[in-house]
Parts: C-alpha cells; sequence; structure tokens
C-alpha cells in the first residue's frame, strides 16, 4: 500500500504509516454482524414466503 500523506511504500496491513505517521483504516473483507444479520433476515423473510408452497 502506498501512504496518501507522503507517497511511502508499506505492508497492506499497517495501519500507520512508518515514514510519516498518517493514519489509515485497515479496510475488512469481512462482514460486520449488522451486515450479517440483515442478509440473514432477508434470507428467512424469503423462506417464509415459499415455505407455505412446500
Amino acid at each position: 500500500m502506498k501512504c496518501r500523506n507522503c507517497g511511502h511504500k508499506f505492508p497492506e496491513d499497517t495501519q500507520i504509516c512508518p515514514n510519516c505517521g498518517a493514519v489509515f483504516e485497515v479496510k475488512s473483507e469481512t462482514l460486520s454482524i449488522s451486515q450479517t444479520l440483515a442478509v440473514g433476515g432477508i434470507i428467512l423473510s424469503l423462506l417464509s414466503l415459499f415455505l407455505p408452497f412446500i
């Protein structure tokens, strides 16, 4: 990854630039708890719509 502040290159999992000290948010590939619950709720809602036909 490259620092947006000074242009220094550093590893992807670094949260602070070792050159200038700028702080960066590490991107997470996982779903948050609220996103997981929302997806689960949608799936349950869809299943309940089709359950009477099974």
